[in-house]
């Protein structure tokens, strides 16, 4: 009777022992399905993040090429001033005989 009594204990440890290794592949295959989600995930971030920094520079292009030409806009009224006043000055001279 001892020996069946002890039989039936290490069955009942295999038998434990069975069901936490089958417990421990489910939880490591629900573990490494995580990672493989989380991987994507960062994946799908960084491309986020490299698109997000091309907008960032083609908006900083268009905003740098607006200045300019706002100050080529400016440099041009200027030209055009200086222009109209030499000519104002020329034909003053010409018309005063200066």
């Amino acid at each position: 009777m001892a020996v069946i009594h002890k039989v039936f204990s290490l069955w009942q440890e295999l038998e434990e022992e069975r069901r936490q290794r089958g417990a421990a592949v489910s939880a490591k295959k629900k573990m490494e399905g995580e990672f493989a989600e989380l991987e994507a995930s960062i994946e799908n971030a960084n491309k986020q993040k490299d698109d997000a920094q091309k907008q960032f520079k083609k908006i900083q292009v268009c905003t740098d090429l607006a200045y300019l030409a706002g100050l080529m806009k400016t440099l041009w009224f200027s030209i055009t001033f200086v222009i109209l006043t030499i000519t104002h000055i020329s034909l003053f001279i010409v018309l005063t005989g200066v």
